[in-house]
């Protein structure tokens, strides 16, 4: 049995993720994907993933979207379609590896500040060694 080879990031597909947390297309919300008008980073995520052709299903509750079966930190389809790994999304910061729904809640970074953490870690051009 062979190990599962690493995802390679889609570096096309988290520059448009990173492009729409800056566009200020998205008010930041927080505790919630998207709740009454308001995003977390991963809900962009979604919002951007359906943009550009992921079929995802999605519930409104009374004003709280509900993508993809109710996948709190974004599900393995998400995930995939950006080449990342399920939950992919931890960020280096401040010492500790953490993921961007940490970031927004808890941390309570910009989405800027996201974007920049996001673009350094995930765009930046990689060391031949």
């Amino acid at each position: 049995m062979s190990a599962k080879s690493p995802m390679t990031p889609n570096r096309e597909r988290i520059k448009l993720w990173i492009d729409a947390l800056r566009s200020g297309e998205f008010k930041q919300g927080r505790g919630a994907l998207e709740w009454r008008g308001c995003n977390c980073p991963v809900g962009v995520a979604y919002r951007v993933a359906m943009r550009n052709g992921l079929t995802i299903q999605v519930e409104d509750v009374h004003g709280l979207i509900v993508f993809d079966g109710g996948a709190l930190f974004g599900s393995l389809l998400l995930w995939d379609w950006f080449g990342l790994p399920y939950q992919g999304s931890i960020i280096s910061w401040r010492g500790m590896g953490l993921n961007i729904m940490n970031l927004n809640d808890n941390e309570r970074l910009s989405f800027a500040q996201i974007a920049d953490l996001m673009e350094q870690q995930w765009l930046a051009p990689q060391e031949v060694k």
